[in-house]
């Protein structure tokens, strides 16, 4: 497992779960949030690191 910067992380996750990636980065951004660390394993994203934008 490795900890990637959001703006990072799409070149290490499988193609096929890029479509579920981009919805978390989206409702993340829906709820006033923003993605900024996702932990990948094995080209899967396990664990997204969010927080409140200011």
């Amino acid at each position: 497992m490795a900890t990637y910067d959001a703006s990072e992380a799409h070149k290490h996750i499988k193609p096929e779960l890029m479509d579920e990636f981009k919805k978390a980065l989206a409702d993340a951004e829906a709820q006033g949030q923003e993605v900024y660390s996702v932990i990948v394993g094995n080209g899967v994203p396990l664990l997204y690191s969010v927080r409140d934008k200011s």
